[in-house]
């Protein structure tokens, strides 16, 4: 049996609170979005703001392979994830708009090749939703929109102190209409009706975990390949 929707909710919350203890224990810059106790630094902001375009497009052909085989087991949960990725589809264009007044062009996007790590979510992914269930699409998106509640707010709010509102106009856009549109909420709606038992429960929770590792892992290669670096260039 699958436990109710509250204890669902607070398991995968309370595992959420002990992923991010260990992300500020163990990866370095780990608050340097969200903490404005030092200058933000550019080359690892944009960076991030290319990845995040990189990850949405390749999310969306993984979130269409869960449809597909979310689609017989359960058509309502389905319903609303499609709806959901459809929404998420176009979130690029917000983050492409904010980087275009960085001067950074489409075509400097789509050309810088993604992190290892990006690289290693899209196969760990694909591999679950096929062998294992369309949940795993489903933890992506559960780990994102939490992790987006906490914090995207604070990363915004930091990048238009250095530069300016026009400068975050799509990231802002972009947090608004997650609250607007409840997403969390629908999110941890999808993720329970497709749960059929404690087993899976176990499952999610460790195929969330590992999600939480490979973001762990792109922070620190973020750090490593901006400002790191860009230290080490300088110095040579």
């Amino acid at each position: 049996m699958k436990p109710d929707y509250d204890t669902f909710k607070e398991e995968i919350e309370n595992l959420f609170r002990k992923e991010l203890v260990i992300y500020f224990d163990t990866v370095d810059y780990a608050n340097h979005l969200t903490d404005g106790s030092d200058e933000l630094n550019e080359l690892y902001y944009l960076r991030h703001r290319v990845e995040t375009i990189t990850r949405i497009r390749m999310t969306a052909a993984l979130d269409a392979l869960a449809l597909s085989k979310m689609l017989p087991l359960d058509y309502e949960a389905a319903r609303k994830w499609a709806k959901y990725t459809l929404q998420e589809m176009n979130h690029d264009k917000m983050f492409m708009g904010d980087l275009k007044r960085h001067g950074v062009s489409e075509d400097q996007v789509f050309g810088m090749e993604p992190l290892p790590a990006t690289v290693e979510m899209g196969t760990f992914l694909e591999d679950k939703i096929v062998n294992w269930s369309p949940l795993a699409a489903v933890a992506y998106s559960l780990f994102v929109e939490w992790n987006s509640d906490q914090y995207s707010e604070q990363t915004v709010d930091r990048a238009e102190v250095k530069y300016s509102s026009s400068h975050v106009k799509g990231a802002r856009a972009h947090v608004n209409f997650d609250v607007n549109e409840d997403h969390l909420e629908i999110m941890f709606g999808v993720a329970h009706s497709l749960l059929t038992s404690e087993q899976q429960m176990q499952q999610l929770l460790e195929t969330c975990q590992v999600i939480s590792k490979l973001f762990r892992d792109y922070f620190q290669q973020l750090h490593q390949n901006t400002v790191v670096e860009n230290k080490r260039l300088s110095a040579a």
